[in-house]
């Protein structure tokens, strides 16, 4: 069993945790959205293709998605297995998986309340010299611990010194709470169907967060359980 895919609302860490499974279990990590921003980023023409939809607000057809992401099974990292972060993101997008023959072997949806993905997301930062992430929310309450996050304001493995304050790292301007809960509202149209497909194909299983990137242990179990 070595072809996953991670489900999760945005927030929720999903991409955090493939980031360091995907290494430590020997499977190619494959984000649709980091492979969109890298063709957009290298000026190809599918990358000039995204960005004219990204440009009127809108996402990148499935079918360009579908191609980048067969593209990137493909390569020889791949082929001893990998986990999708982010993709599927709709019906359609799963039936085409089926379609090309990529095979999944399990998904896992990661799930967090509401009110604490509102609050991380909310929390997020990143520093302006070395572009690190962190997060300034401090989340213990009800069984859930996830401390702050925070730069060394003394300097960083990436050569840079991080700003000497919290005030001085930067916040995306679409990080505000309204615009969160409408993602998370779009997310959850767009994934319960999806959900679904997979729950009746015995493929689904749900694995809730409790400790942020701490619970990456648990969730390995979780994608090896029978």
């Amino acid at each position: 069993m070595n072809r996953f895919v991670f489900l999760g609302a945005p927030g929720v860490g999903k991409g955090s945790f493939a980031s360091i499974l995907g290494p430590q279990l020997g499977l190619a990590t494959i984000g649709a959205g980091d492979l969109v921003r890298e063709e957009v980023k290298r000026g190809t023409a599918v990358g000039k293709e995204i960005k004219a939809f990204s440009d009127k607000g809108q996402l990148a057809p499935d079918e360009v998605v579908n191609n980048l992401v067969r593209r990137r099974v493909e390569q020889a990292d791949a082929s001893q297995g990998f986990i999708l972060d982010g993709f599927p993101r709709n019906l359609a997008q799963a039936a085409w998986l089926e379609s090309a023959g990529i095979k999944i072997d399990r998904v896992i949806n990661i799930t967090l309340p509401e009110w604490i993905t509102v609050k991380k997301i909310s929390a997020r930062r990143s520093c302006p010299e070395c572009r690190r992430s962190f997060n300034i929310a401090d989340v213990n309450k009800d069984g859930y611990v996830m401390p702050m996050i925070l730069p060394d304001f003394e300097g960083c493995d990436r050569g840079s010194r991080c700003p000497g304050s919290l005030e001085n790292l930067e916040r995306r301007e679409d990080d505000t709470e309204d615009i969160i809960r409408d993602r998370l509202l779009v997310y959850r149209s767009a994934t319960a169907p999806l959900i679904d497909f997979y729950k009746t194909k015995g493929l689904l299983r749900e694995f809730a967060v409790k400790r942020g990137i701490k619970d990456k242990d648990s969730l390995v179990d979780v994608m090896h359980a029978a």
